[in-house]
C-alpha cells in the first residue's frame, strides 16, 4: 500500500542556499498535520544554514539531518539520485522545501493512493491550467507540465510518492535515475519506450523519462489536487533571501565555490565536441527561450521576489507588502489567500518560537 496510517511515510526535503530561514517553518506546518518523518536535505548551504536544520532536528524526533554537499550546489536531479541510494523504504518520497501545510494531506492523498504506483501533488500557485497541459505539438515536457492533451498524468517533482519496487524495476534501462533527458542522448530501451507512448520530446525535466518508463511498463501514475497544501513555488528564482555570509570565512568558501563551478563549466565547454555539450546546452537553451515559456518565466521572476519579500516581512513581524498583479486573475487570487493563510498559521510555525521553546 503507497500509504498506510500504520506506517508513516519519510519525506525527502532539499534545502538549497539562502532557503533556510525563510522556508524551514514550514516543516512545523508538515509535522503538525501529519505523522509523517522528515529528512531535511542540506544542498550547499552556509554554515548557519546548516545549524539552523541541526538545530530543528534536536528539537523534533521525527526529524533527520542528512548534508549532500558543503561545498556547492548539486543538481535536483543529482541530489535525488543520491538520495535514492541512501534510502531503504519501501516507498521513495520527496516534497519541495516551499509547501505549506494547511490540513490533513494524506488523508486527502489516500483515497487517490489506492491502486497507484506512483502519486504526484503540490503544483506551484503560480502555475494555471494551460501551464500543466501538454500539448501535443509541444517539443519538450517541462517540469510546470502535468498531463498530455490525452488525460495522461506524467508526474511531477514537487510532492511524489514512489512505490520503491516499481521504481526499481525501471532503474535497470534507466541509469541516470531523476536526471533529465535529451533527444540524441537516450538509450534504445527509453527511445522505444517514448515511441510506444507517443511521447518523443527534444526535453524531459527532472524525473519525467522514469515516469514515463514507469507508464510504459504499465504502472499507474495519478496527480489528484488537494486543498490542504500550498505551494510557492519559483523561489529559487528570488534573490539569496534571508541569508547572507555568516562570516569573513563563509563568504570566502561561497566566491571558492563559484570558481569551482565555473571552472567545470569551463572544462564542459572544452570538452562539448567529444560529449556532445554543446548539442545539449542548445537544446536547453531553446526549451528555456521557447515563446509558450515566457508567461510562466515572467510569473515566477516576479512572484519568486514577492514571496521573498513576504517571508522576510513575516520573519520581521512586519506588515506583509502588497502582492504584484500578473497575468493570471487565478493567480492573483491565490496569492491572496497565501497572504491569509500564512498571517492565521505563522504564530504557530514561527521559526523562534519553534527553536527557542524549552
Amino acid at each position: 500500500m503507497l500509504i498506510s496510517p500504520d506506517n508513516p511515510l519519510t519525506f525527502h526535503i532539499i534545502y538549497t542556499p539562502g532557503t533556510v530561514r525563510a522556508l524551514l517553518p514550514f516543516v512545523r506546518s508538515l509535522l503538525q498535520w501529519s505523522n509523517c518523518q522528515f529528512r531535511l536535505v542540506a544542498n550547499g548551504c552556509q554554515a548557519d544554514e546548516l545549524e539552523l536544520l541541526r538545530r530543528a532536528c534536536t528539537r523534533e524526533p521525527r526529524l533527520e539531518y542528512l548534508v549532500v554537499s558543503r561545498r556547492g550546489m548539486w543538481k535536483h536531479a543529482q541530489v535525488l539520485n543520491w538520495l535514492l541510494t541512501q534510502s531503504g523504504e519501501p516507498q521513495f518520497c520527496f516534497l519541495d522545501s516551499d509547501i505549506l501545510a494547511t490540513g490533513d494531506f494524506l488523508a486527502e492523498l489516500r483515497p487517490q493512493a489506492v491502486g497507484t504506483d506512483a502519486l504526484f501533488t503540490g503544483w506551484p500557485l503560480l502555475t494555471t491550467a494551460s501551464d500543466q497541459q501538454l500539448s501535443d505539438a509541444t517539443d519538450y515536457m517541462a517540469g510546470h507540465h502535468r498531463y498530455t492533451e490525452a488525460g495522461q498524468c506524467l508526474g511531477g517533482s514537487y510532492f511524489a510518492i514512489y512505490d520503491r519496487a516499481a521504481l526499481d524495476a525501471v532503474l535497470s534501462i534507466a541509469p541516470a535515475g531523476f536526471d533529465r533527458g535529451l533527444r540524441g542522448f537516450l538509450s534504445t530501451p527509453q527511445r522505444r519506450a517514448m515511441e510506444s507512448l507517443g511521447e518523443q520530446r527534444a526535453f524531459y525535466d527532472t524525473g519525467r523519462v522514469l515516469n514515463l518508463l514507469l507508464i510504459s511498463q504499465g504502472r499507474v501514475l495519478r496527480s489528484p489536487d488537494i486543498e490542504s497544501l500550498c505551494h510557492l513555488g519559483s523561489f529559487s528564482f528570488s534573490r539569496d533571501v534571508l541569508s547572507r555570509p555568516a562570516s569573513w570565512n563563509e563568504w570566502l568558501r561561497q566566491q571558492r565555490d563559484h570558481v569551482s563551478q565555473w571552472a567545470v563549466r569551463l572544462l564542459s565547454t572544452l570538452g562539448s565536441p567529444f560529449t556532445g555539450e554543446n548539442r545539449k546546452r542548445e537544446i536547453r537553451r531553446r526549451v528555456w527561450q521557447h515563446v509558450s515559456q515566457s508567461p510562466w518565466h515572467s510569473r515566477c521572476r516576479v512572484l519568486g521576489a514577492y514571496f521573498g519579500d513576504l517571508l522576510e516581512a513575516f520573519h520581521a513581524g512586519q506588515k506583509p507588502p502588497p502582492p504584484p498583479i500578473v497575468d493570471s486573475p487565478e493567480v492573483n487570487a491565490r496569492v491572496r489567500r497565501l497572504i491569509d493563510t500564512l498571517q492565521d498559521a505563522w504564530p504557530s510555525i514561527r521559526l523562534e518560537a519553534w527553536l527557542d521553546e524549552t
